[in-house]
């Protein structure tokens, strides 16, 4: 499924939305987790940004995003700058494709 979100835009949105409508049926608890939801949302418009330009996200961005955002909810400090990591993840900005968080 990850392989198709990566190759169309189309199955990005049906993901995107998917994960929404799942998301719905769990609301969040408190301000912070529904910021962290927000965060998915931004790498998925990343992505449709990138295959709208023509070019393909970075193979990984997904993987890489997710490790992303896991490490901000861990170290609060790191959220400061993690959409601007997420964008870099996606456009595959990273040096040798390894994500460091």
């Amino acid at each position: 499924m990850i392989g198709a979100v990566a190759e169309g835009a189309a199955a990005t949105a049906e993901f995107s939305t998917l994960v929404r409508r799942i998301w719905s049926r769990w609301p969040t608890t408190t301000p912070r987790s529904a910021r962290f939801r927000l965060y998915s949302g931004i790498m998925y418009w990343q992505v449709l940004g990138q295959l709208a330009t023509g070019q393909p996200p970075n193979p990984h961005y997904y993987l890489h995003s997710i490790q992303a955002i896991e490490h901000a909810w861990r170290d609060p400090h790191t959220e400061v700058d993690l959409i601007d990591r997420l964008t870099q993840t996606v456009r595959g900005d990273d040096a040798d494709d390894q994500h460091v968080a």
